[in-house]
């Protein structure tokens, strides 16, 4: 009974038995949330991350008490070594290959990190999309990548793939869209609402239009490039 109310809905209502035939809606709210190519700027994400361990501070020892300087090269990080040759005796000086040259060596290590010093989280953010980005652009979001090192992060880099639009087609910076009109709209002339990026528009269908006629509306497509504020036209 729903259904069938619903459908008498629109039969009986003009302007929602034309955005049935244009579009397969007369729900607006249905139309927006289905299309991928409208200005959302938002996504909620969920990612794995590199995280310097709070448990030990990124220290890697299981306490303070555990980092004790290296009993090999005694803290200098570097080791001395005297050779004797026809030449005469020659100093040379090597990392020490015991604490790596870090002069400190751990006892214990942190039972977090296994002495790793970082850690793996996974994170849930809201991630803002920039505008007038195109599918397959790689962007780079400054500070928000890996922990890697005490107070610094790196980048987060992000490929955007743009899902394809039941209703628009985007071409270069121009959107496509195609609407079926009647044959009497076309002999006739009519006023007939569309959908664009933004919200609905009326568009007038002169007398005697062909099919495959366009209209061009002008700065309602795409933006050219992120951040931009110059924009593509849009075709109906």
């Amino acid at each position: 009974m729903k259904e069938i109310n619903e459908a008498y809905s629109v039969l009986s209502d003009k302007e929602k038995r034309q955005k049935y035939d244009s579009f397969g809606t007369a729900d607006e709210s249905s139309f927006y949330s289905n299309s991928g190519i409208y200005f959302w700027n938002k996504k909620k994400v969920s990612l794995l991350f590199k995280r310097n361990c709070s448990s030990c501070n990124a220290t890697g020892a299981y306490s303070a008490s555990d980092i004790v300087f290296c009993y090999y090269c005694e803290g200098k990080e570097i080791i001395n070594t005297i050779q004797k040759t026809l030449l005469g005796h020659i100093r040379t000086q090597t990392v020490c290959d015991k604490c790596l040259g870090k002069g400190k060596m751990i006892k214990r290590v942190c039972v977090s990190c296994k002495g790793k010093k970082i850690i793996q989280a996974r994170e849930e953010f809201i991630l803002n999309i920039p505008r007038g980005i195109k599918s397959d652009t790689e962007y780079r979001y400054k500070g928000m990548g890996n922990d890697i090192g005490t107070g610094k992060r790196g980048d987060l880099l992000v490929t955007f793939l743009v899902k394809k639009s039941k209703y628009f087609e985007r071409k270069e910076d121009d959107i496509h869209v195609k609407v079926p009109i009647s044959i009497f709209d076309s002999i006739f002339g009519s006023y007939v609402k569309i959908f664009t990026l933004e919200g609905i528009e009326t568009i007038n269908v002169l007398i005697g239009s062909e099919s495959g006629f366009s209209v061009y509306l002008p700065k309602k497509g795409c933006y050219t490039g992120i951040n931009t504020s110059e924009r593509g036209s849009l075709r109906v």
